[in-house]
């Protein structure tokens, strides 16, 4: 072989090992915008997040323990769900328990205590905890981890050290992807359990709660204000509800939210509750009541956050403003009842008289499916896995 020849068999080799950082060795259809990740990461930034986490595990004692799927002899599982401790990321993330229903094992959850009491008392996990101090290890047979981050990784070599394991994401970390289905895919592939078809993968919330509306009010329409993150955080839902208001005599809109929407929902209230056709519930409802709330709207409006995923598990229609990376096939499926307003830049971008127009399709009954609407260029996004020759 010349040098040449070595050189480019060595950079192949080296490419191919990288390449677990954005292309997960998974069965199924995945969203995901990797390619728009491989062009902003040299051949040296993903071959040291590969490595990272390799000696990571090696150091830790760990590497021998990591093993390709569940044991068929297990018989309790501790699933650790640590790094993500976001609403609608846990929605995306834990969704793929339901493959788990009727296995031969039980399945506890253990996560940071804000996590873990959203999904106490959900008949797909034996328990739930959030407090490792009360917890008695010696009680499981086999781990898995949300991830081969430091965060799951310490919590495994303090309290589990012994333990086989496997890990859903391993080494996959960096570009944007549709969580969802990831979760899926990875449940089914680790568990050796049939590939789940994409009409087949649905969020759930826990479910002790109801997920299926027995009263859908046809007037009330369910508004998300506030946020974190700036280019998510819509600007202008003054003239959104002043617009719904005055073309719509019998619409009622209640806004709901986190504490980062107070401030917003008082001038809403301030500027628009004369007629008493809004109502605050902003900060002021458990996330189960906020879940029975959006279950039993006509409409839920809100910006790319927890509760949309909220909202897409009780199957809610949904109107969804997004932008930047996010395409709306990372959020929402095709068959959801749902328009998804993308923007190139920040949701704010997106005109108050435009989304009223498009929340007025919504309320039609002959909409079905996902309809996306891009103002400018379509994020990347793409369902292949494989990797292009190399030049």
């Amino acid at each position: 072989m010349t040098f040449t020849g070595a050189l480019k068999r060595v950079r192949s080799h080296l490419r191919g090992y990288a390449s677990a950082v954005f292309l997960p060795q998974l069965a199924g259809t995945l969203h995901s915008n990797w390619p728009q990740f491989l062009q902003r990461k040299s051949i040296t930034q993903l071959l040291f997040h590969r490595l990272k986490r390799a000696l990571y595990l090696r150091a830790m004692g760990q590497e021998r323990l990591l093993v390709p799927r569940i044991p068929q002899a297990t018989r309790h599982i501790l699933w650790v769900y640590l790094g993500m401790p976001q609403l609608g990321d846990s929605i995306m993330d834990l969704s793929a328990r339901v493959l788990f229903a009727g296995a031969p094992f039980k399945v506890d959850l253990y996560s940071t205590e804000n996590v873990a009491s959203l999904y106490r008392g959900d008949p797909l996990f034996a328990a739930v905890h959030g407090d490792a101090a009360a917890l008695d290890f010696e009680q499981y047979d086999f781990v898995v981890l949300q991830a081969l981050s430091r965060q799951c990784m310490k919590f495994k070599a303090r309290h589990l050290p012994k333990q086989e394991f496997l890990a859903l994401q391993a080494y996959y970390y960096g570009p944007e992807f549709n969580r969802l289905e990831f979760g899926y895919n990875a449940v089914s592939h680790y568990g050796a359990l049939p590939v789940v078809a994409p009409d087949a993968i649905k969020p759930v919330f826990n479910l002790a709660l109801a997920h299926k509306s027995e009263r859908r009010q046809s007037t009330m329409l369910a508004l998300v204000v506030g946020g974190v993150v700036e280019y998510r955080t819509y600007a202008h839902w003054d003239e959104f509800v002043a617009l719904v208001l005055k073309n719509e005599p019998e619409t009622e809109i209640v806004l709901i939210g986190s504490a980062n929407g107070r401030e917003l929902a008082h001038a809403l209230m301030q500027k628009h509750a004369q007629g008493k056709r809004v109502c605050d519930k902003v900060g002021k409802q458990t996330i189960a009541e906020v879940f029975a709330l959006i279950r039993d709207a006509a409409l839920l409006v809100c910006a790319d956050g927890g509760l949309m995923h909220l909202g897409r598990a009780s199957r809610t229609p949904i109107l969804a403003l997004l932008a930047g990376p996010i395409h709306p096939l990372m959020r929402f499926a095709a068959a959801d009842r749902a328009t998804a307003v993308h923007a190139l830049d920040a949701v704010s971008d997106i005109e108050p008289q435009q989304l009223f127009t498009e929340y007025q399709n919504m309320r039609s009954p002959a909409q079905g499916g996902l309809r996306c609407v891009y103002l400018g260029a379509q994020p990347c996004c793409t369902t292949s896995q494989s990797l292009p020759d190399p030049d």
